[in-house]
């Protein structure tokens, strides 16, 4: 198979002398299981995975440059759904010592890239198991268009079976991102949806799932609407939270009293946060103005710690202001 090289990798076709380093990331429990495959408990089953690999020539091998150590696997594989096409489904995985480093979206770029350009797929097809944030990660930053979910639709080693989040990206796709042409950003997604002729609370509902949809790793997305001096829950995606908040109090509240956008990168570290789940670890704040004034905050929690970077800040803050156009202005007098 083709070799393919980026910054930090080296895609590559597995040879006998790769075993340890298979066994060494397929052995752990963090790997194998949130992608539907059972861990190596032993040598011998690496052994025949390994052998398998060789031979199917469809899974590269990811060499990381630094310590020329593989370090994981990625694949065009037959998609089963789509049979006699020009297409072919994008698998992987990778060593849990590595995550975060933005190594497997490189790789899967590099991919897609040999998929489309040099072997004239017509399509690439990806899936995700619900609540695998990581991989959604991986596919939404490299373009792919979620097509939505395919009930009981895979059945994992250990005899469950599971629905996938199946995702798609044709060449045009490929054409017009490798042209630099970007889709709507999330404010202009929203823009498209509300409508100042539906109930506000019509309006904010949409809003929060659309926000809790689009934005990776985000366990909590929804309004707090002032009212009778006091923060009260609005319409949001999530767990069930606080009904109340304080002027001042948590990071509502804060943003809410200084008029300004709160990024928090550890709650924990937050003096008086509120904790509504105990899953949030960072929490972004915009708080919102109509006429002059206060109508409440968006609230952005994320399971991961310095989540919102200084670009999602501004795109949350437009978003605000879409909410803001279409406040209904006859209840700014009650």
């Amino acid at each position: 198979m083709d070799t393919l090289e980026t910054k930090r990798l080296i895609l590559r076709g597995w040879e006998a002398d790769d075993l340890e380093d298979l066994h060494d990331y397929s052995s752990d429990m963090r790997v194998g299981p949130p992608a539907g495959w059972k861990p190596h408990f032993s040598k011998e089953e690496s052994v025949v995975v390994l052998a398998d690999f060789i031979k199917n020539g469809c899974v590269w091998a990811i060499e990381y440059k630094e310590n020329n150590k593989v370090i994981g696997s990625i694949s065009l594989d037959k998609d089963a759904a789509r049979r006699d096409v020009d297409c072919r489904e994008l698998g992987y995985a990778l060593s849990a010592d590595y995550w975060g480093m933005g190594l497997m979206t490189e790789a899967a770029r590099a991919v897609i890239d040999y998929g489309f350009e040099t072997a004239g797929l017509r399509c690439i097809s990806a899936a995700h198991f619900p609540g695998n944030d990581a991989s959604r990660r991986v596919l939404e930053k490299c373009g792919f268009r979620k097509e939505g979910m395919l009930n009981y639709s895979y059945r994992l080693y250990n005899g469950r079976v599971l629905s996938t989040v199946q995702y798609i990206m044709m060449s045009e796709d490929w054409q017009r991102i490798k042209e630099g042409e970007d889709g709507p950003s999330l404010s202009e997604k929203l823009a498209l949806i509300v409508d100042d002729n539906l109930w506000i609370m019509t309006n904010l509902a949409n809003a929060a799932a659309l926000i809790y949809d689009e934005m990776i790793n985000v366990n909590w997305a929804g309004f707090y609407l002032w009212r009778d001096g006091l923060l009260k829950l609005g319409p949001f995606c999530g767990k069930p939270a606080c009904t109340t908040i304080e002027m001042g109090k948590g990071v509502c509240g804060k943003a809410a009293e200084s008029g300004k956008t709160i990024v928090v990168d550890d709650v924990h570290l937050f003096p008086g946060h509120i904790a509504c789940d105990s899953a949030s670890l960072s929490e972004t704040v915009v708080p919102m103005y109509a006429g002059g004034k206060l109508i409440g905050v968006l609230d952005i929690d994320s399971p991961v710690r310095r989540r919102f970077k200084s670009e999602e800040k501004t795109e949350l803050e437009k978003c605000a202001a879409v909410i803001e156009g279409i406040w209904p202005r006859d209840s700014l007098d009650k």
